[in-house]
Formats: C-alpha cells, sequence, structure tokens
C-alpha cells in the first residue's frame, strides 16, 4: 500500500512539473506589454525581441547537452539543474524590481534571466520527455501527450496569474512565487523520483546519436518543420489576423487564445482516442487539419471563419509535437534521453527560425503576411510525407 502511495505521489508530481513549467515557460512574454510601457521597464521593440534570442540559445544548448549528459549523471540529476536554473531565473525576475529606473541594468539583467529560463525549460523538458518513457514503458506515447497537456495549461495559466500580481501591484511576486513552486517539485522530485542512467532497453546501448539512420534526420525534420509552423500562428497570427484581415485587437487575441486551447484539448482528446485508436492514425491526421485551417484562412475575411480556422490550425498541431518524441524514443529506446534533448533542441531551433525569420523576410523583403501563411503550405505537405514514411507500422503500437 505504501508503495502505491508512493508510486502516486511520483506521478502526481511528474505531471505537476509539467504544469507549472508552463506557466514559467510564458512567465515573460506575459509581462511584455508591462516590460515595454513606459510604467514598467520602456524597452523598445528591438530590446523586448532581443530577449528572446538567449532563451533560444539556452534552450537548444541545455537540450542537447541535457540528452547527452543523462548517459553519465542520470536523468534526475539533468532533471535538478535545470531546475536550478528555473529557479534562478525567478529570483533574477523578482530582482528586476531594484531596477526599474535604471533600464541599462535591468536589460542586462533580464538577458540574464533569459538565458537561465531557456536553459532550464531546455534540461527540465528533455528529462520530463525521457522520464514519460521510464514511468510509463507501455504506453509511453499516451503518457507524453498527458505530459504536454499539462505544459499547455500551464501555459494559459501564465498570463492570468502576471495579470494578478499586477494588478495589485506587487508584480515581482510573480518570480517569488514561481521560485518557491519550481524549488517545492524539485525537492519532491528528489525524494521520490529515481535517477535512471539508461532506459532499460532491450537492443544494446548506443552512445551516440545514429546519424547514419534516416529515420532520426526524418524526425529531426518533422520536428523542425513543426517548430516553424506552430510558432508562425503562436507569434505571428494575432499580428496576421489585426492588420491584414482587419480584425480588431480583441478578436486578434481571441483567435490566438482559441489556438492555445484547442492545442491542450487536442492533446486530451489523443490520450482518450489513443485508447482505442492507434496513435498512428491520429498522428497522420494531423497536418491535413493544419492545411484545411489554412484554406479557410487564406482567403476568409469574416471573425467566425478566421476563429474557425485558429480552431482547426490548434487542433492539428495539438499532439504532432509529443507524439513524434514518443515515436522517436520508442525507435530508439537505447538512447531515450538523448532522443528527447535532441528533440527539444530542434524543436527551439524551429521555434527561433520563425519567430526571428519571419520578421526579418517581412521587413527586408516587404512580403505581406498572407504570402508568409500561404508558404506554409509547403511546410505542411512535407511534414505530412515525413509522417507517413517515417513512422513504420509497429506490432506492439501503443
Amino acid at each position: 500500500m505504501l508503495r502505491h502511495a508512493a508510486k502516486n505521489l511520483t506521478l502526481v508530481t511528474f505531471f505537476l512539473i509539467g504544469l507549472i513549467q508552463g506557466i514559467g515557460f510564458t512567465t515573460i512574454p506575459s509581462a511584455g506589454n508591462f516590460i515595454t510601457s513606459s510604467s514598467g521597464f520602456a524597452f523598445n521593440a528591438e530590446q523586448y525581441g532581443a530577449l528572446f534570442l538567449p532563451m533560444i540559445a539556452g534552450a537548444i544548448f541545455a537540450s542537447f547537452l541535457g540528452g547527452s549528459l543523462a548517459k553519465k549523471i542520470g536523468i534526475k540529476t539533468v532533471f535538478g539543474v535545470g531546475q536550478l536554473f528555473n529557479i534562478l531565473s525567478m529570483a533574477l525576475f523578482s530582482m528586476t524590481f531594484l531596477y526599474i529606473h535604471s533600464p541599462s541594468i535591468s536589460f542586462i539583467v533580464f538577458l540574464c534571466l533569459m538565458l537561465c529560463l531557456g536553459i532550464g525549460f531546455g534540461g527540465v523538458l528533455t528529462s520530463l520527455n525521457a522520464f514519460a518513457f521510464f514511468f510509463f514503458p507501455n504506453r509511453p506515447k499516451t503518457a507524453l501527450t498527458l505530459l504536454h497537456s499539462c505544459l499547455g495549461i500551464g501555459t494559459a495559466l501564465g498570463p492570468i496569474i502576471f495579470e494578478y500580481f499586477l494588478k495589485h501591484g506587487v508584480w515581482w511576486y510573480d518570480g517569488i512565487w514561481m521560485g518557491t513552486l519550481y524549488f517545492l517539485l524539485l525537492a519532491a522530485a528528489y525524494v521520490s523520483f529515481p535517477n535512471p542512467h539508461h532506459l532499460g532497453a532491450k537492443q544494446k546501448s548506443q552512445p551516440h546519436l545514429p546519424f547514419r539512420s534516416l529515420a532520426l534526420w526524418g524526425f529531426i525534420g518533422i520536428v523542425l518543420l513543426y517548430g516553424i509552423i506552430e510558432t508562425t500562428f503562436g507569434n505571428w497570427g494575432t499580428i496576421f489576423l489585426h492588420q491584414e484581415k482587419r480584425l480588431n485587437m480583441n478578436s486578434a487575441a481571441l483567435a490566438l487564445s482559441l489556438f492555445w486551447a484547442t492545442l491542450t484539448v487536442g492533446r486530451l482528446l489523443t490520450v482518450f482516442l489513443s485508447l482505442k485508436l492507434s496513435t498512428r492514425y491520429i498522428y497522420y491526421s494531423l497536418p491535413p487539419l493544419i492545411l484545411v485551417s489554412l484554406f479557410i484562412l487564406y482567403p476568409s475575411s469574416g471573425k467566425v471563419s478566421l476563429l474557425i480556422s485558429f480552431v482547426i490550425a490548434g487542433l492539428g498541431c495539438s499532439a504532432m509535437l509529443p507524439l513524434t518524441i514518443g515515436f522517436a524514443q520508442e525507435k530508439f529506446s537505447s538512447i531515450a534521453p538523448l532522443i528527447s534533448g535532441v528533440m527539444i533542441g530542434v524543436y527551439m531551433l524551429g521555434f527561433g527560425l520563425a519567430s526571428q525569420g519571419i520578421g526579418f523576410l517581412s521587413k527586408i523583403w516587404h512580403l505581406p503576411f498572407s504570402t508568409l501563411f500561404a508558404s506554409l503550405c509547403v511546410p505542411i505537405l512535407l511534414l505530412a510525407a515525413l509522417n507517413v514514411v517515417v513512422v513504420k507500422k509497429r506490432a506492439a503500437d501503443t
């Protein structure tokens, strides 16, 4: 009975970490309007955009390094290091209160905290993906989808929590509160989590990535394309809808909220559908949904049809990342932590290419957002093709 209770505590801690990680990841974007306002830090658009570069670099670095280090120091140790960087990022966020009237100093502090936030995100999510494979060896893809659902719920809660503290005039409490939660979950994980250096795979252990494997490059391609597609909708969707589709700001913001909400709902729906259906068929259906959303989005000008397009896009994006990680870890089960790190690192690379690249293309080549969104058809079709080619039929498909 005690063993069963301890296992339940471990799993509750595992999914809670995913939820809180989602909240922490959106803490700074949630504060974006405050950071750029005259009543806040008065950063200009270029300064605010520059803040995300160290976060992306830190996440990519931590994902690749954490995945390779798991074999040497254990998955829990990788998680612990990542969580310590999360705590440091929130401590620095609270400290910015001291420098709110010193723009040059506060900007440096923000750059440092964003680097820590990226390292924390990369290290923690890499280890959580590997733990999903460890805790749920029979249904890793379902566990990963549920984990990423918790992450999605957290990203939706982040802005609400920051606005609460901002409304009460104590916005820096958000960093204190988040840092405390990070510490408590670190302590709970330290007590209840094992520290596997491998995942007990049946096949012979592989110390390095199999770079000659076409399947590996296929999974890398899928995650990179997905990162670009999701980020295009998530980071540029409201601008496209407001500037070129002439939706008011509230309606554009609603479309983005619906996108993230249905992305999370789609992940939860996948968890239940996977109990009855092969995850392969769910996986194959996702890129066509994104393509349908573009076919509705591009010619539409009405509010309802534009909102529907973002709902369908959210459903199409929903389980793509967790299922890809799950399939990749099953394919290369002896190096699952390393594969997890590569997948998260490549996803963040796609995030960076879309978040920075689209703005660059729009500014340098004066391309309208309608052209950029229409061009998404190419990566979506490539994504659909890679899904079918890479994911082979398995006798014991979970």
